[in-house]
This record gives structure tokens, sequence and C-alpha cells, in this order.
């Protein structure tokens, strides 16, 4: 995903999260961008990152691959408290998909699926 993004978009920020893995992923990041000089890695926990700080200015893009554990308040938190962050494709497992995306009357709506209406339009993509 790294090098697909780094070589089809002019800036690219990377956040290596992933605890007990975080040390292979960061390297295999690192990785797979070099050669592309605008990409910055920065190496830290998501679910506690300040946000505001790491991306100045307007018009961000999230693209990610999120484990289980940690999409659901990674994503609305983010979405509450990260508004320059205008777009998002997050990977996530079809059940997390369904639950952000639900409507009302759908079988995987609920708290989260209001939480996620309220500021974006969610959809699954398959």
């Amino acid at each position: 995903m790294v090098r697909d993004c780094a070589g089809k978009i002019g800036s690219l920020d990377l956040v290596a999260t992933s605890g007990k893995l975080r040390a292979r992923q960061t390297a295999e990041i690192f990785c797979a961008a070099a050669g592309y000089p605008a990409v910055r890695i920065e190496e830290a926990d998501a679910m506690r990152l300040d946000w505001a700080s790491a991306l100045p200015g307007d018009g961000w893009k999230m693209v990610s691959n999120l484990p289980y554990n940690v999409a659901v308040p990674l994503v609305v938190d983010m979405l509450e408290e990260v508004p320059q962050i205008r777009s998002y494709l997050v990977m996530v497992q079809r059940e997390i998909g369904e639950r952000l995306a639900a409507a009302p009357g759908d079988e995987a709506y609920g708290a989260v699926s209001v939480r996620v209406r309220y500021r974006a339009d969610a959809q699954v993509a398959r």
C-alpha cells in the first residue's frame, strides 16, 4: 500500500502503530518508503497521537488498514477530533465496516453508526 500511494501522490505521511508487530511493520514501511523523498514516517500509537499537530493545514486524506481492536475507536475519534481530514478510506474487517456504515434499520446499526453518520457519509466498498 505504501509504494502504491507514494508513487501516485505528492506527499505521504505514515503512522506505524501496531503494538507487538510495530518493529516488524515499521521496518517494512521504511523499506517500502525508500526512494520516496515525499514520505514522512511517524512512529507512534495512532490512538495517542496528537493528530491536530501531526497534520497541519487542511484537506488531508486518510488511507489505512486498521486492526480490529482499534478500528472503531480510532475512526470515531478522528471524525470527531481531526477536522482537517476530509476523506477516509479505511480497510477493516467486514463486520466493522458494516457497523461503521450502517443505516437505521440495518442489523449492524447502533451507537457507533450514529456517531459516524453524524459526521460522515460512510459506505462499505467491496
